[in-house]
């Protein structure tokens, strides 16, 4: 096996920095898609069930099939008043549990210096907290896509 020069690992973490960074900036706006797109899992599977197309659906709501696609895919987010208008037309409604959920780490953006790798986590958005990892075992952190705190 060919090993991967010192210029090809700096470029992979670079990279990686940039991704994580892109995925910190944009974690309110997924989150949100994330939401959309539970509401309308459930809506997809009562036009399963009532056997109504998008098409038909959109007539239904007097919105265009453009837009209900555009709602599936997650392009578009689902409103209060696409909620309501659904509501209204079909004579259903929506029934909401809050759970809580489990303490996460997320990860915020990772420093390499010399062999050691700083990774940056924030805890349910509370607070940050860094640790410290050898060259080798944030490797195997990457792959494994798991993330410990280890106190530091």
């Amino acid at each position: 096996m060919k090993e991967i020069s010192e210029s090809t690992k700096n470029e992979i973490r670079t990279y990686r920095n940039e991704i994580s960074s892109l995925i910190f900036k944009n974690s309110t706006k997924i989150d949100e898609t994330l939401v959309s797109l539970r509401f309308m899992k459930h809506i997809d599977m009562f036009l399963e069930k009532k056997e109504i197309n998008q098409k038909e659906f959109a007539e239904g709501l007097d919105i265009s099939p453009a837009f209900v696609s555009q709602l599936m895919s997650g392009s578009r987010k689902i409103s209060t008043s696409f909620i309501n208008k659904f509501e209204k037309t079909y004579n259903v409604k929506f029934r909401l549990f809050l759970e809580e959920r489990e303490t996460r780490y997320k990860f915020v953006k990772s420093i390499t210096s010399n062999e050691d790798v700083y990774f940056q986590f924030t805890k349910n958005n509370n607070y940050s907290y860094t640790t410290k990892q050898s060259l080798t075992n944030a490797s195997n952190l990457y792959e494994n896509e798991t993330f410990i705190e280890d106190g530091s």
